[in-house]
Parts: C-alpha cells; structure tokens; sequence
C-alpha cells in the first residue's frame, strides 16, 4: 500500500493533482491532504478528501 496526498490548489483545469509519497513534485505541507494508503493510483483519485 502506498501513501497519497492531493495538491489543495488546483491546476488551470480545475483537476487537482494526486501524489505519492515520495513523489518529487509533493506538494508543501500547507498545501497538501493526506488522502490515506491505497493499493493503486487510481483509487487514490476516486477517494474523498472531505472525508480525512
């Protein structure tokens, strides 16, 4: 299982960016919601940050 965060500011398409933990675009603490351990990429994106 792998670490996921996603980036609280969003990009130009209103999408917000998923990263791994170790990801070398991680975004600041300040700007970052831990999301929790998921098995795949993908489930990390389909999580709800509203629920961490």
């Amino acid at each position: 299982m792998t670490k996921y965060n996603v980036n609280k500011n969003a990009q130009s398409n209103g999408d917000h960016e998923v990263h791994a933990r170790g990801c070398n675009y991680m975004p600041s603490d300040s700007n970052r919601i831990y999301l929790g351990e998921f098995s795949s990429c993908q489930a990390a994106v389909n999580a709800d940050p509203k629920s961490h």
